[in-house]
């Protein structure tokens, strides 16, 4: 197991890209870790709250119980990673690259992904209420049973996404919701977005 701050301070000096790295409960909150590259880096029980991880990149890097709420991973890029019961509440993603990347049990509530893309990306159990998701592209990205409460999808095209087996509720979206079109929705939650295009249901006599 490698010590994260010794880790940094190489990648630094060196600027080469720290590989089959272990860390362990690390406590790296509010650092400036910007820029870094890890490959075949295992995270366990590591804090990064806050912590400015901006362009960042991750490649075969697996982090569980990790915290990174409120992180600045702006322009980061993660391939092949997989992500088990972290918190990313607050995480700023803006223009993230996601390639072939599984979250588990993942908090991502009112983090915001702006203009990111996410290929071949699952996502299982996962709460992104309040999440802002505004102009980004995805492809093959699979969801099951997942949290969209209060979501700004503007100008984020959501067809061929599968929200049936989640909770999809009150989407921000233009006027017409063209974000809509295409999108695979349950018959219940068809009935909630059904009101964005101007339909009123009437009530039973």
């Amino acid at each position: 197991m490698m010590d994260f701050f010794i880790s940094l301070a190489q990648y630094r000096q060196n600027e080469q890209k720290q590989r089959r790295v272990t860390f362990e409960k690390v406590r790296a909150g509010g650092i400036d870790a910007s820029g870094v590259e890890y490959e075949n880096a295992l995270f366990t029980g590591c804090k990064f709250s806050g912590t400015d991880l901006s362009g960042a990149s991750f490649q075969q890097a697996e982090f569980t119980d990790c915290d990174l709420s409120n992180a600045l991973l702006a322009d980061s890029f993660w391939e092949n990673c997989r992500l088990i019961r972290c918190r990313l509440v607050g995480a700023d993603l803006k223009n993230a690259l996601l390639r072939g990347v599984t979250l588990q049990d993942c908090k991502g509530t009112d983090c915001c992904m702006d203009g990111a893309s996410l290929k071949d990306v699952t996502a299982t159990a996962c709460d992104f209420t309040g999440a802002s998701l505004r102009e980004v592209r995805w492809k093959n990205f699979r969801i099951h049973d997942c949290v969209f409460r209060t979501n700004n999808f503007f100008k984020s095209s959501l067809a061929g996404l599968d929200f049936s087996d989640c909770i999809l509720e009150s989407p921000t979206v233009s006027t017409p919701p063209t974000e809509l079109m295409g999108v695979r929705v349950s018959a219940a939650q068809a009935v909630d977005l059904i009101q964005l295009f101007g339909v009123i249901i009437a009530e039973s006599s």
